[in-house]
């Protein structure tokens, strides 16, 4: 995400030098998909080949120096230099021993496994015992969970995702959202990205946009969500302020 994150913003900024156009972009999505390798070729229109790899590179290149140009105000600041150093770091790794990524690396991580079982069974990859441990690799449920135990690095903490199930972010308009949806739920008609409906009384509902995803949060509103008492009292609150 911090990847694409700054690779947006260099859109934004038309910082991107080189385009990319493939000679067959779904066989060339296709072929990444299934080459473990990362040296697999993919053919351009203007005839040359570059490898998915490669293209990283290039693309890295571009992002790094468009963050010490000063994109990094844009992307997050320290944070984006960070990602940049993560980024570097993971390609580095990709290219010369991706088995030392296997606690980063999704994908890494469950083809080790798979290669370890098949060799532990010695059976092939089409046995169906293979097939089963690839889609029980995804099962999220704790007593399930084979990700939990190979001690992959988290990006958030367990406490974090748990507080997450029950709460909303508090820096976007998805606090808003939640706030009502936990204080109000038998009496909001539907919930949106851009909007929230309420049942004011059994012959009206009042549609409240929040098209702005940056306004909306608990610095924002929580004073008066938590003086409301209806939704009524809310909406009334809300238009003395806007």
């Amino acid at each position: 995400m911090g990847s694409t994150a700054i690779l947006l913003s260099m859109v934004e900024d038309n910082y991107m030098n080189k385009n990319y156009f493939f000679e067959n972009p779904v066989a060339a999505m296709r072929n990444v998909s299934h080459d473990l390798s990362l040296k697999a070729p993919l053919t351009l229109k203007d005839g040359s080949s570059i490898t998915a790899l490669e293209i990283q590179w290039e693309i890295f290149a571009s992002a790094k120096q468009y963050i010490g140009d000063g994109g990094d105000e844009f992307t997050g600041g320290e944070v984006a230099h960070q990602i940049i150093a993560t980024w570097e770091r993971i390609l580095t790794g990709l290219e010369s021993e991706p088995k030392k990524l296997r606690k980063e690396i999704d994908w890494v991580a469950k083809k080790i496994l798979l290669d370890q079982y098949a060799e532990k069974k010695k059976i092939s990859f089409f046995d169906p015992r293979i097939r089963s441990l690839a889609v029980q690799y995804h099962d999220i449920r704790q007593e399930k969970n084979i990700v939990g135990k190979l001690g992959m690095k988290n990006i958030i903490s367990k406490e974090e995702v748990e507080y997450g199930v029950t709460d909303p972010p508090s820096g976007t308009r998805a606090y808003f959202r939640g706030i009502c949806l936990k204080k109000w739920p038998e009496l909001i008609v539907s919930a949106n990205w851009d909007s929230i409906v309420f049942k004011l009384d059994d012959n009206n509902l009042k549609r409240v946009p929040i098209l702005e995803p940056a306004k909306g949060s608990k610095s924002d509103i929580d004073r008066l969500v938590s003086e409301a008492i209806t939704p009524r009292d809310l909406i009334n609150a809300l238009e003395t302020v806007v």
